[in-house]
């Protein structure tokens, strides 16, 4: 019998410290959730934001220094 289709196929695992960890516990006690769900959802929130997305690259973006007033050329 094939598994069902799931949003979730990356599996990471890493060690924690004891206050990131006291994080993930109280993320799981206050959503109702298990605590591979809770650090899902705190790593999701970390990288995206609470809106869901990063910001766009600046097509535009120069190294030069930014002119704030009109440009005088000499």
């Amino acid at each position: 019998m094939a598994r069902p289709a799931t949003e979730y196929r990356n599996e990471a695992k890493t060690r924690l410290t004891d206050s990131a960890y006291a994080v993930v516990q109280h993320v799981m006690h206050l959503q109702g959730i298990s605590e591979s769900r809770a650090i899902a959802l705190l790593v999701e929130r970390g990288a995206f934001g609470m809106v869901g997305t990063l910001p766009t690259a600046l097509d535009h973006n120069s190294p030069e220094t930014a002119i704030s007033g009109p440009v005088m050329v000499r």
